[in-house]
């Protein structure tokens, strides 16, 4: 509809798509992110 393929506000933001798969690791145990 108005021609952008991905919107990515808030994983954007916090590093989602430029640290990877790496993110997770730095996570405590009882981390709901992980």
């Amino acid at each position: 509809e108005i021609g952008i393929g991905i919107v990515a506000y808030s994983p954007l933001g916090r590093g989602f798509f430029s640290t990877g798969p790496k993110l997770v690791d730095g996570f405590g145990e009882g981390d709901f992110r992980k």
